[in-house]
């Protein structure tokens, strides 16, 4: 009888740890897993799309389908938070909240920035790999390219196309000089990367949509830090009132200036243009480089454009994963 007593007891603790450790939609079994997939939403529309991403991993990701599914809501978000639960228990994502500074919410994607530091500080230690993604991500195939090759800190694709990008081949302008000068970007951790709308050459400066990171690294830890930096300072304060252009994308020049203070070239891996691939600009994606079909895809972007069947149809190439994708429009709902 006592020997069974303590087994009991002895269970009972085991129970009490795990339920303790393990967060409300989430197993054990899941706490092992390779990869977390993590992104964010700010306002209704991000969750649509963020809750078609998730399905589209399940359904879609091959290996990765029963990876756990993390979603950010920035902010107090009550006119969205009624509606996170739905599809909770089919899709099983986990829930949770990123309180950011006020002086941040004024500019433009604020919420990806503050939001990605907590997914990777609360991965690092239980997930070899971060899969930080925009809400508008839709997969279509297995990313294996996801696991990244040993040694190799980030995995990542180059910005569309150049816009406030630096061209390689001409000194870079007084707004790169100063976010390098700003961030400690050392001249000999510059490298360039080629954009894959306008086939620029340019100072390397990454989407800032799909971001594979080794969490231990703190790679995205760091990039409030370096938003920060450039948000505060006048001068670039005044270039984002007159420049809209550099007020939209503030936050992705900061990313950039924090991965090249932090890794050199060899620990960034760029991934193949059959990830991230922009649906939402493939009347200016090269003719040559075009996919055939969507379905040859391992995953693209659609930046929310789609919300009607109609603006879905003006790229639509009769590929299965739009008709996929066309029944679940906001508009279904």
């Amino acid at each position: 009888m006592k020997k069974a007593i303590l087994i009991c007891l002895g269970l009972l603790l085991i129970w009490a740890l795990l339920y303790k450790t393990v967060e409300k939609g989430e197993s054990p079994d899941m706490q092992k897993s390779q990869i977390v997939f993590a992104t964010y939403a700010q306002d209704k529309e991000d969750l649509h799309w963020a809750l078609v991403m998730f399905e589209s991993v399940r359904s879609f990701a091959g290996n990765f389908k029963d990876s756990p599914l993390w979603l950010y809501l920035v902010d107090a978000t009550p006119e969205i938070e009624t509606l996170v639960a739905v599809r909770q228990s089919a899709l099983g994502y986990v829930v949770k909240k990123c309180p950011t500074p006020i002086e941040a919410r004024s500019f433009f994607f604020y919420g990806k920035v503050f939001a990605s530091a907590m997914a990777e500080g609360e991965a690092a230690g239980r997930f070899k790999f971060l899969a930080w993604l925009d809400p508008d991500v839709v997969f279509v195939g297995q990313p294996d390219a996801f696991i990244l090759p040993e040694n190799v800190s980030l995995g990542c694709r180059p910005v569309m196309h150049q816009l406030i990008g630096s061209s390689y081949d001409q000194p870079p302008d007084e707004f790169w000089s100063r976010l390098y000068q700003k961030l400690d970007v050392p001249d000999s951790a510059i490298f360039p990367v080629v954009t894959p709308i306008d086939e620029a050459r340019i100072r390397a400066y990454f989407n800032a949509g799909m971001l594979i990171v080794r969490p231990e690294r703190g790679i995205l830890q760091g990039w409030p830090e370096a938003f920060a930096q450039v948000y505060s300072d006048s001068v670039f304060a005044e270039w984002t009132k007159s420049d809209r252009l550099k007020a939209i994308f503030l936050h992705q020049a900061a990313l950039a200036g924090n991965i090249l203070a932090n890794l050199t070239r060899a620990k960034i891996f760029e991934l193949p243009p059959t990830y991230n691939y922009p649906l939402n600009l493939a009347d200016k994606y090269p003719a040559a480089r075009k996919p055939l079909s969507l379905d040859s895809l391992v995953m693209f972007r659609h930046d929310g454009v789609f919300a009607t069947a109609e603006q879905l149809a003006r790229v639509d190439d009769g590929s299965k994963i739009l008709t996929w994708l066309k029944a679940r429009l906001p508009e279904n709902e």
